[in-house]
C-alpha cells in the first residue's frame, strides 16, 4: 500500500531513536493537536502514525508514570467532514470527546490485554504493538509484572509466554 506523502508512522522505542514527549512529535501540525498535548502533552511516545495535513488523521499510544493511553482521531478541512467542527465543539468539549473516546489502560496488564484482541483482528497495529509491549515488560520497571505472569503460567492460566 502506497504511502501518502507526509504521512510518518513510527515506533518509538528503537535504540537508535531518543524517546519523544507527545509535545515533540509532529501532533503539533494536527488539528486539535493543542488539545492532545493538554492531555498527553508531556506523556513518551511508544508509537505514532500522523497524517499532519489540511485533512488527516493523528493515532499514539503513550506512557507515563505505568499508566497507557492510546488515542486516534481523524479531522476534516470543513464542517462537513470534521464531527467536531459541525458540532461547534469548544476547546474544552473537543479535550473532553477526545479522552472519552481514547482507550486508557491502569498497567501493563490491561494493555496486553487489548493488545492479544488487536492480534486476533486484522489490525496490522496489534504486531507492532506486541514489539513494543514485548519491550517493556523486559524492562528493568516491569519486575513486579513479570513476576506476576510467572505465576499466571505457573497457576495454568496462561499457557505460554515469552518472559525473559
Amino acid at each position: 500500500m502506497p504511502v501518502k506523502p507526509g504521512f510518518k508512522a513510527r515506533a518509538t522505542t528503537s535504540r537508535k531513536r531518543k524517546l519523544l514527549t507527545l509535545a515533540e512529535t509532529e501532533i503539533t501540525q494536527c488539528r486539535y493537536g493543542e488539545r492532545a498535548l493538554e492531555l498527553w502533552g508531556n506523556w513518551t511516545v511508544l508509537w505514532s502514525e500522523m497524517d499532519p495535513s489540511w485533512q488527516g488523521s493523528a493515532a499514539f499510544l503513550v506512557t507515563r508514570e505505568g499508566k497507557f493511553a492510546y488515542c486516534k482521531y481523524i479531522y476534516g478541512s470543513c464542517e462537513d467532514c470534521d464531527n467536531w467542527m459541525m458540532k461547534k465543539l469548544s476547546g474544552a468539549q473537543v479535550v473532553q470527546e477526545m479522552n472519552k473516546n481514547s482507550m486508557h489502560f491502569d498497567d501493563l496488564h490491561h494493555l496486553e490485554n487489548w493488545i492479544i484482541m488487536l492480534e486476533g483482528t486484522s489490525d496490522i497495529k496489534g504486531a507492532a504493538f506486541r514489539k513494543i509491549f514485548n519491550k517493556l515488560i523486559h524492562s528493568p520497571e516491569s519486575q513486579n509484572y513479570r513476576q506476576h505472569l510467572q505465576t499466571e503460567i505457573e497457576y495454568g492460566h496462561l499457557s505460554s509466554l515469552e518472559i525473559d
